[in-house]
């Protein structure tokens, strides 16, 4: 095991997992490269990550026949973005079917200046194939009235517990039309159960996909083995392609299930989810940018994370912490 230490005045520590991959000690990079990012000024390697972009954003909503007279689909537009945009799928957590839920972290990304989809399915009914089904008309239905603002070859799907246990299946379901050729990356946050997807699907997507898998030490909701099945049965991504995140709790709150969830930003948001999501997005979308996307992704370079590495990632606690544990019977892949 390699340990990389770089610390941020006490207040927040993320413990990276992942395999194989280059690592920067902090401040190796006096001379760090000016690059293009997400705005039209120049910035230096990862001064923009996690931090909001310049461009507004507006919606639009409509509803989504496989809920009838339930809540509307939302799509969020940048709103002084004239090109087609890459295009981020969302998936929220069970009852989270209010996008305002997400508020701060839908904005984030829309002000980088990403269209975002919110695709909201019912708990009151149903079983996981029929939210899955629901999530997934709701995301086509938005790729066919907004083709035009669209660009698909560049996506990503972001996922929060019952959400983010979605993401493989409508990642899979994307490539299979052809989606995000040019770039594609999958954002799990404290997956809940996987369904809708067999060993074989599960390695089966493109060595050029990138993910970040993330859980949360304080987590008793969602059993971090969940996170660890993502992790290690995408076999086909290569190690080097992807990590696996414990984001621990500092000075400005808990690491808990609600740490995606919309509230008064703090640096446990901006440091443990934005700054790598960003960097995630940069390095998916721009392959083989020299200015260091990958790097901060996988080994979180900078002077603000102590962190591990690893490519054996593992649960923090035993089965009996959380309320949803990974062998229940609910879940498929136990």
């Amino acid at each position: 095991m390699k340990h990389f230490a770089a610390v941020f005045a006490g207040l927040i520590a993320v413990f990276l997992v992942l395999g194989t991959c280059t690592a920067y000690a902090a401040g190796s990079s006096p001379n760090a490269p000016k690059c293009f990012r997400f705005a039209d000024e120049p910035v230096t390697i990862s001064a923009d990550y996690g931090e909001d972009g310049s461009y507004t954003t507006v919606y639009e909503q409509f509803e989504n026949p496989l809920w009838s007279g339930g809540k509307p689909v939302t799509v969020f537009f940048p709103q002084e973005r004239t090109d087609p945009a890459p295009v981020m799928f969302f998936s929220h957590g069970l009852g989270g079917y209010n996008w305002t839920g997400y508020r701060t972290l839908i904005t984030h990304l829309v002000s980088k200046g990403f269209l975002v989809v919110f695709s909201p399915y019912p708990n009151s009914y149903g079983t996981p194939l029929d939210n899955y089904d629901t999530m997934w008309n709701g995301f086509e239905m938005a790729t066919q009235k907004y083709a035009s603002r669209m660009d698909l070859q560049k996506v990503g799907f972001l996922g929060h517990s019952y959400g983010a246990g979605a993401v493989p299946a409508m990642a899979r379901r994307a490539l299979e039309k052809g989606w995000g050729k040019q770039g594609a990356f999958m954002f799990p946050m404290a997956p809940w159960y996987v369904y809708d997807m067999t060993d074989a699907q599960m390695s089966s997507f493109p060595a050029y996909m990138k993910m970040i898998v993330q859980v949360y030490e304080e987590d008793t909701i969602n059993d971090h083995r969940m996170a660890i099945d993502i992790f290690n049965s995408t076999t086909s991504i290569p190690m080097t392609e992807k990590a696996y995140y414990n984001v621990v709790p500092g000075t400005v709150g808990p690491a808990d299930h609600t740490v995606p969830s919309d509230r008064e930003v703090n640096d446990l948001d901006r440091l443990a989810i934005r700054k790598p999501l960003d960097a995630l997005i940069d390095w998916a979308f721009n392959i083989g940018d020299p200015c260091g996307g990958k790097s901060y992704a996988l080994d979180v370079q900078g002077e603000h994370f102590q962190h591990t590495v690893t490519d054996t990632p593992s649960p923090v606690a035993a089965e009996s912490t959380y309320l949803q544990a990974w062998s229940s019977a609910v879940n498929p892949r136990r």
